[in-house]
């Protein structure tokens, strides 16, 4: 049994994350075969440019924890803007998926228009916004409506395809979301920095780095410390045990992925952004 130290940040984590979702067996099929569905999300734009070979064009971020508070990201912002806040506040219009029919990306696509198609052996893939150690995950609701997970999971019901939740271990919350969640929403928020945002509990165990490096490399991973400066905020510092050649191929992998960054995110201007509910909305904000 051999030992090794390893340290990931929340960008090389969702790399790694990306890449043990891509050599799934499922999401190969689904690629090859039909249809895969991907949120996008600081956790799946890595699994687009394994997809793809090529980078994403923007991260299309419908919700995000910004240094300012909850907000949306630049480019939805600025589409939400052109559409008036009229089409787009229905989830099931979200048109910025990435859409991939036997391996071929498609984008602009309706979200309802490609869950219809979704049969059995299609996949959707999913990144979460917390989750727990009693086997719940969580995802932020900013709509009333339910957001664009209520209308996956809708159609995944009648349609019996495969949900992948994906997180980076920066994303475990030390409380049941469960009972947190019933703390949440706007009717329960009188102030927020940002937009209130509710919190959807769902019974699931996301990909963590854990099982990434557990499928990539046949190697137990076990967190020992978590947080960093200097760039390395958020990290986690893991040690990975196995058989002598299964932690030599995990530290290659990582080593490979060292350095992974995502683009920068386009921060919308408080003052000229109108999204319902938002406690910042057309306010000049300074920090």
């Amino acid at each position: 049994m051999r030992r090794a130290q390893i340290v990931l940040t929340p960008a090389e984590s969702k790399k790694i994350i990306s890449k043990a979702v891509f050599e799934m067996d499922s999401v190969k099929k689904a690629l090859r075969d039909g249809i895969v569905l991907i949120h996008p999300s600081s956790s799946t734009y890595f699994l687009m440019e394994y997809i793809t070979g090529k980078k994403p064009d923007g991260i299309w971020l419908i919700g995000m924890i910004a240094p300012r508070g909850g907000c949306v990201e630049g480019l939805t912002q600025r589409a939400f803007e052109e559409d008036k806040y009229q089409e787009l506040t229905d989830p099931a219009n979200f048109p910025f998926s990435y859409i991939l029919r036997k391996g071929k990306y498609e984008g602009k696509v309706k979200l309802i228009e490609v869950l219809n198609e979704m049969q059995e052996e299609d996949v959707y893939i999913k990144g979460v916004n917390a989750f727990d150690a009693d086997g719940h995950i969580g995802i932020l609701l900013a709509s009333l409506a339910g957001g664009t997970i209520g209308k996956a999971l809708a159609a995944q019901r009648e349609k019996k395809f495969k949900i992948l939740y994906v997180a980076g271990l920066e994303k475990f919350i030390p409380a049941s979301i469960r009972n947190v969640a019933k703390e949440t929403g706007r009717a329960n928020t009188s102030d927020a920095l940002g937009i209130p945002c509710g919190l959807l509990p769902i019974k699931a165990d996301p990909i963590t780095e854990i099982q990434a490096l557990k499928m990539l490399a046949g190697v137990e991973a076990i967190p020992i410390a978590a947080g960093g400066v200097g760039g390395a905020e958020g990290s986690v510092m893991m040690v990975i045990k196995g058989e002598e050649s299964n932690v030599t191929r995990a530290m290659k992998m990582v080593k490979e992925i060292k350095g992974a960054r995502l683009p920068e995110v386009i921060m919308p201007d408080c003052q000229t952004c109108h999204f319902p509910g938002c406690y910042f909305s057309g306010k000049k904000i300074d920090w």
